[in-house]
């Protein structure tokens, strides 16, 4: 069995707080540089014309063991992140969904 954890979260940041959260990731995708076990660490923006009118933000983190997704997550810019989020200004929703591995796949990227 694989250590590997794998997870998707989707964001809806609050009106007027999309460019504050992309600038909050950017510090938290410098600081992965130093993590060697954030093995995948990136941002879509979602088409608020194809998903009903909002902005939202798609997170891919892949981590190599928990013991790599626990550094990450005591990095100073995660934890300003965790903060600006918990102070609930700076989203509106986030749905996390963690994954296993793919069970049936097929890309020409």
């Amino acid at each position: 069995m694989s250590s590997i954890i794998d997870l998707t979260a989707i964001v809806t940041p609050r009106s007027g707080q999309t460019a504050r959260f992309l600038e909050l990731f950017q510090k938290c995708a410098e600081a992965v540089a130093q993590e060697p076990g954030t093995l995948i660490y990136e941002l879509r923006k979602g088409l608020p014309d194809k998903n009903g009118g909002k902005q939202q933000l798609v997170i891919r983190e892949v981590y190599a063991d928990p013991a790599g997704q626990e550094a990450h997550m005591q990095s100073a810019a995660v934890k300003s992140m965790i903060a600006a989020i918990e102070s609930g200004k700076l989203v509106e929703n986030i749905d996390v969904i963690f994954t296993g591995s793919p069970i049936g796949a097929r890309s020409k990227l």
